[in-house]
């Protein structure tokens, strides 16, 4: 959503916008890290560039982001994953970043190949 909504704007005379974005997921968008995360610096940088007034990023609890953005309280909400769900609802841009969520293990482990290589394995996992 957010590269269409840019393509948008840009073609159009500006106009203010208002973005919502969830909290708590460091290092793209947390309200605790300065400039509130990378995503929302990248975010406030692609604005500026086009000359578009950004009004606010506001940053809320996830799940009140994304339906504050469905009820239109919000022009667009940023970065959440693709689902066919949320395809019913929004339109989606290209990808602002791509997290890639991998298994690692300590070198002297056995290598592990597939899901059946971890049956009765213990896994940590951090969030």
């Amino acid at each position: 959503m957010f590269v269409a909504l840019l393509l948008l704007i840009h073609g159009a005379p500006a106009q203010a916008v208002e973005l919502i974005t969830g909290d708590e997921y460091a290092p793209w968008v947390d309200g605790q890290l300065p400039g509130e995360g990378i995503a929302v610096e990248l975010v406030r940088e692609v604005f500026e560039l086009v000359s578009t007034e950004l009004v606010s990023v506001d940053v809320k609890p996830w799940s009140r982001a994304l339906y504050e953005t469905q009820q239109d309280l919000y022009d667009a909400t940023f970065p959440f994953v693709r689902t066919p769900e949320r395809d019913q609802i929004f339109l989606f841009s290209a990808p602002l970043f791509t997290v890639r969520n991998v298994l690692f293990s300590h070198i002297s482990a056995p290598a592990f190949r597939d899901i059946d290589n971890l049956k009765g394995k213990t896994l940590w996992i951090l969030h």
